[in-house]
């Protein structure tokens, strides 16, 4: 499965402390999604919108949300994350943070009617096994 992975970050102390470790996310997501396959999905999409000093994406608390476009066979995940939650975490500590952020909001977004016959669990345990990783190693 092809995986993209973005973030939005709400203010440039966001991007300096989150930037670094979206991306060493990014590279554990390819790596573990790769021999993962779901009927009708071709590309997941995440998204992490950190709120920041400029813009507090998720100003009404963490919130995630899934849509589903069996057209393009894409899977879209959007977290917000508010920027009273970000602005605690260490640089040392971003990735895991951003990995937990995914999980979170995988599990907790109203899957779409659309793609409520989608077997979604082994996207879950890889977004897992990519926390895990990052927890234990700091990045």
């Amino acid at each position: 499965m092809d995986v993209t992975l973005g973030g939005r970050m709400g203010g440039p102390e966001v991007g300096a402390t989150f930037l670094p470790g979206v991306v060493a996310v990014r590279h554990r997501l390819k790596a573990a999604l790769a021999p993962v396959a779901v009927d009708g999905v071709g590309l997941l999409d995440l998204e992490v919108w950190i709120g920041g000093s400029t813009t507090d994406h998720g100003a009404g608390g963490f919130a995630a949300t899934m849509r589903y476009s069996a057209a393009r066979s894409r899977l879209l995940l959007t977290v917000a994350v508010p920027h009273e939650h970000a602005s605690h975490t260490l640089p040392a500590d971003a990735a895991q943070e951003v990995a937990g952020w995914l999980v979170r909001g995988f599990a907790a977004a109203r899957v779409p009617r659309s793609a409520q016959g989608l077997r979604l669990d082994p996207v879950l345990a890889a977004l897992a096994a990519v926390r895990t990783a990052a927890a234990g190693t700091g990045a």
